[in-house]
């Protein structure tokens, strides 16, 4: 017996749409045949699978043609099968991940082919879940030759189906097909066809984890989250509920946070669904607990004294003490502290109350705590303040602080109103004349002390004084002041000896008063009351009203001016009085003070034509002191006088700077302005006689150099000191100065600058040259001898003896050097006027030789013309001349043709034929003079040129394929120049090869054509082919997109065009003739 077992896999892809549409998806059967599988929900087959040549049967052999139309689908080469009585077909149907089958069905179509009646029947079994049989085939033909495959008329197949109900899978599911019967019996299998439809896959919810902290008990402030993990396809949905089911708004999530405060008691669950099904999770019991612990205020205890204690809150409850005393009970809300020995001694303690609950499982929870202070101690003693006697009905107490008690102020006799009465320094109103008792009570626990004090308020006698004499100017104004004494508010009046003023209230005291009398006015008070009680006034105020400026300025110079001021000098300094004056106002430089005091700067007032100035630093050589008379009508001119305070600096001091031990010397230096004195000092062994503007030194046996100084001064300033060293020899000698280029037979003078205390200047001449001195000064005559540069030196001898090291420079021969450069053009010179030029060199002359037949103008200068004729190359040289000869000449090579022009490039770089408008450009950057340019191709009939001719750029159309040449000559009458760029062009092919050896190439016909023609594209090339028409020349007519084989309108005029097809592999040019 053979065991047949056939593997069928549904394959379900991302195309596929499950709603219509039959997917092809191919796998074999036995005979490798196709497999069809349709989506569709109204029935038709799911999985229809085609075989042939299955027999029930050890012996018997089928053949089937496989070209009856009922089994057109079965194609290919006919194998032979023995399906035997106990054989069986076995496949398997695998749904694509995330979706599943709905099998509802599935039918055999079979043929029979023996003789004799024997019941056979077909038996299905699904995932091994035991046989079911179909009905016995009697209806069947019974001989060969009633095969319905053989033609035999009215042959049926034999049919058997199964009806699945609501078989539904995610995974792998095998089918398998068996006969019932007799050994000899023949049953061919045609089609085997499942019936259903392929959808998403779809499973129930199903809940893998809860996170549900039911039965605890919790503070109704805490958090607490309820979670669940779930699974299914579609991925479900969460909907949480309360205990009646009820959904509870917004909460869609897989977590729900309780709201706070928590309830007493409250239920919750979680639907978990999709459109597949629902599943619930369990529900949970939270309880929600309230425990607000409060321990109650903060006490105050006098020692010895007890704390009752009333907290708030539920619970286990606990009283804890941080301290060293004992509870009455410290588990009850209500209970009694007793303070211990080390509260006492500390004078406070922290008690803690704490509070809490069991939950369900024996956990403590809801855990509270509050605390409360006791401070402990005896208050301290009360200190009222000082009794106080004041003027009026108000002022500040000053009693002690009470910390850590209360204080309270009270009223014992008299009257009071406290701002704060429990306030040590509060301020206290409506105090009553006479004594008032006051008490100041400190309060601590059952403890407390007090002190009294007396506040006792004076009934003083209202009085009033006016004042304010002074002079004015006519229509100037002025104030009067008056002082009140007693309790205010004050009323008064005023006269000004005809008028009375008031009664008036006076706002502040003391009151001022604005008056403008316009004559010399006397004011008095004329009564004063307060609270209608009169008092006293006395005093009187004299405006004095002038009408004119002082009579005269000020007269100086100053009395007592000294005749030098410094810094700090004090002078006593005063002027004649002016007439009409009432004051004087003085000022002197910044850093100057008055009459003693620092802050009477400048500008100071005083009423005395006299004052004492005490001097700053002065801004210059001068200090500056003005005055002018003054009264309020104004001041008169400002007089000033001016007194040295600084002097300059001595000048230059004058005398040798070399001295000789055992010598005298004079030193000098001009006058200083306004030096009363100088003063003179030298260091080393020397001495200064003297202390005017000349001095005389004498320098003793050791001297060996010092320095010389002097200061000026002038009273109690001395200036900085001028300062000049003096030597007793000289350390060096100043290098010669002249001309260091010397011609033979020229004469030269050199010198060097003349220094004090030489006795005489030694000089040394190069070989050649002759002259002799002993002075700072050298006359120099060079010789025929002269050949060779040579050192001309000097040195100096001091008056004491002592000769420098000398000092050298180098006379070189004075022949011009040669010139460095020659600027000007240097090939294209035929026929041609060119300037030239060199540097110049200094007395020099130039001496310019050019080619043959070429004229100089300008020989002699730096600069020169030269006109050109006819040539082919040369030199041009220069060179130059001065009173010693003729330098060496520079040189420069010239010719008359042009220079070969730059490098020639094309546009595009390759190409091939036929092909329009290719550029070339040569760079003639190098090319200068005259000249021209000529473009040529070789050979000519390879190419037309089509654009200029005589430039540097030149376009193209390229005719023929092959090697060829394109020159660029430069060429003027006296020579040319050219420069070459060899090509080897390809011609264009048609073929597909230019468009990535693509199978077919572009065909253009007819070709000639007239009007019309037809472009036809391989149909690999691509979309958005452009197509071009050009001329000859290389002018654009017409251009198009095109992504298929079109018609392509050609210009009316007959002649030689390119069309150009460009997909986005490259492009094509392709030769076409219009007729």
């Amino acid at each position: 017996m053979k065991h047949i077992t056939t593997l069928f896999i549904l394959l379900v892809t991302t195309m596929a749409k499950l709603h219509g549409q039959v997917i092809y998806n191919y796998a074999g059967d036995l005979n490798g045949q196709p497999i069809y599988v349709d989506a569709n929900a109204n029935g038709t087959p799911l999985y229809t699978a085609g075989m042939l040549g299955y027999r029930c049967d050890t012996g018997y052999t089928v053949r089937t043609n496989g070209n009856d139309p009922f089994f057109h689908f079965l194609k290919g080469p006919v194998e032979e099968f023995d399906f035997n009585a106990n054989d069986r077909i076995d496949f398997t149907v695998t749904p694509q991940s995330g979706y599943q089958m709905n099998i509802t069905g599935m039918t055999v179509v079979a043929g029979r082919l023996a003789n004799g009646p024997e019941h056979l029947k077909f038996g299905l079994n699904i995932n091994g879940t035991g046989m079911i049989e179909g009905v016995q085939m009697d209806t069947l033909p019974k001989e060969c030759d009633g095969d319905p495959l053989n033609g035999i008329p009215n042959a049926v197949p034999y049919t058997q189906t199964w009806d699945i109900t609501d078989f539904n899978s995610l995974t792998p599911v095998t089918f398998t097909i068996g006969c019932f019967g007799g050994l000899n019996n023949v049953a061919i299998v045609y089609q085997v066809i499942i019936h259903g439809t392929v959808t998403p896959a779809q499973t129930i919810p199903e809940i893998s984890s809860y996170s549900h902290p039911g039965g605890y008990m919790y503070c109704d402030d805490e958090s607490v989250t309820l979670s669940v993990v779930a699974t299914g396809t579609p991925s479900p949905s969460y909907q949480w509920q309360d205990q009646y089911g009820n959904a509870i708004l917004g909460a869609t999530q897989s977590t729900l946070t309780l709201p706070q405060p928590l309830p007493q008691h409250s239920y919750y669950r979680v639907k978990v669904y999709n459109t597949f099904g629902e599943t619930y999770s369990a529900t949970t019991h939270i309880y929600g607990y309230v425990n607000d612990i409060y321990a109650g205020t903060d006490q105050l205890l006098c020692a010895g004294d007890q704390a009752t204690l009333n907290g708030q809150g539920s619970g286990f409850l606990n009283w804890n003490t941080l301290g060293d005393g004992s509870f009455l009970d410290p588990y009850s809300l209500n209970t009694i502290y007793y303070p211990g020995p080390g509260d006492s001694l500390a004078g406070n303690v922290q008690l803690e109350f704490y509070g809490y609950v069991y939950n369900n499982y024996g956990y403590e929870v809801c855990w509270r705590q509050d605390n409360l202070n006791l401070t402990i101690g005896i208050p301290p003693t009360a200190n009222a303040g000082n009794d106080q006697t004041i003027s009026q009905s108000n002022t500040i107490l000053t009693a002690n602080d009470p910390s850590p008690g209360n204080g309270l102020w009270t009223v014992i006799s008299g009257t009071a109103t406290f701002n704060d009465a429990t306030l040590y320094n509060t301020s206290v109103s409506n105090l009553s004349n006479g004594t008032n008792l006051l008490r100041w009570t400190i309060t601590m626990g059952t403890c407390s002390s007090y002190d009294e004090m007396t506040v006792t308020v004076a009934t003083t006698p209202v009085s009033a004084i006016i004042s304010g004499d002074t002079t004015i100017c006519n229509g100037g104004q002025t104030q009067l002041k008056i002082d009140f004494t007693g309790n205010g508010p004050f009323d008064y009046s005023y006269t000004n000896g005809t008028t009375v003023f008031g009664p008036f209230t006076a706002v502040t005291n003391p009151e001022i008063i604005w008056v403008n009398p316009a004559s010399t006015t006397n004011y008095q008070l004329v009564s004063v009351s307060s609270g209608g009680t009169s008092g006293t006034v006395s005093g009187s105020a004299n405006i004095q009203i002038l009408t004119a400026l002082p009579s005269s300025n000020v007269t100086l110079p100053f009395n007592g001016m000294p005749t030098h001021i410094c810094n700090g000098t004090t002078a006593n300094l005063s002027i004649a009085s002016v007439a009409g004056a009432t004051n004087y106002i003085w000022d002197a430089p910044a850093g100057s003070y008055f009459n003693g005091n620092p802050l009477n700067t400048s500008p100071y007032t005083s009423t005395l034509p006299s004052v004492q100035i005490t001097f700053g630093a002065p801004s210059g050589s001068f200090y500056t002191i003005g005055v002018q008379a003054a009264n309020p009508c104004g001041t008169t001119l400002r007089k000033i006088e001016k007194v040295r305070g600084i002097i300059s600096t001595p000048s230059v001091i004058n005398g040798l700077t070399i001295a000789c031990a055992n010598t005298n010397g004079n030193y000098s230096i001009n006058a200083v302005t306004g030096a009363t004195s100088y003063q003179w000092s030298i260091t080393g062994d020397a001495t200064v006689s003297g202390n005017g503007t000349s001095v005389s030194i004498s320098f003793g046996p050791t001297w060996s150099g010092g320095t010389l100084c002097v200061a000026a001064q002038a009273g109690c300033y001395t200036t900085v000191s001028k300062c000049m060293n003096i030597e007793n020899t000289l350390t060096t000698v100043y290098a010669p100065t002249g001309t260091f280029t010397a011609c033979p037979n020229s004469v030269l003078t050199y010198s060097v600058p003349s220094q004090p205390g030489v006795a005489s200047y030694n000089w040394a001449l190069p070989i050649g040259a002759s002259g002799y001195s002993t002075t700072n000064s050298i006359t120099v005559t060079f010789g025929p001898n002269f050949v060779n540069s040579g050192n001309i030196c000097v040195s100096s001898t001091t008056i004491c003896g002592t000769t420098t090291p000398p000092k050298c420079k180098t006379i070189k021969i004075g022949l011009p050097g040669r010139p460095s450069s020659i600027t000007g053009a240097t090939t294209g010179l035929c026929n041609v006027s060119e300037s030239y030029s060199c540097p110049i060199i200094s007395g020099a002359t130039y001496n310019w030789t050019a080619p043959s037949g070429a004229v100089i103008t300008g020989n002699g200068n730096n600069a020169i013309t030269v006109d050109y004729g006819t040539f082919s190359s040369g030199s041009l040289c220069v060179s130059a001349t001065n009173s010693c000869g003729t330098g060496s000449p520079r040189c420069i090579a010239v010719k008359g043709a042009p220079s070969k022009p730059g490098a020639i490039s094309s546009l595009p770089s390759t190409w091939c034929t036929p092909a329009t408008n290719v550029q070339f450009n040569s760079n003639i950057s190098n090319l200068a003079g005259n000249y021209s340019l000529k473009w040529q191709i070789a050979p000519s009939a390879n190419a037309t040129i089509i654009g200029p001719n005589n430039t540097n750029q030149m376009s193209a159309d390229w005719l023929a394929s092959g090697t060829a040449s394109v020159q660029l000559m430069a060429y003027n009458t006296c020579g040319s120049a050219t420069t070459t760029l060899a090509l080897n062009i390809p011609a264009c092919k048609l073929s597909a090869s230019n468009f990535n050896n693509r199978q077919e190439g572009v065909l253009i016909y007819p070709n000639p054509a007239s009007d019309f023609v037809t472009i036809q594209l391989p149909e690999d090339l691509g979309s958005d082919i452009t197509v071009e028409l050009y001329t000859s020349e290389g002018s654009l007519v017409s251009r198009r997109i095109i992504n298929s084989t079109q018609l392509f309108s050609l210009p009316p005029s007959a002649g030689l065009y390119f069309i150009r097809v460009i997909s986005p592999q490259q492009s094509q040019t392709i030769k076409l003739v219009v007729e």
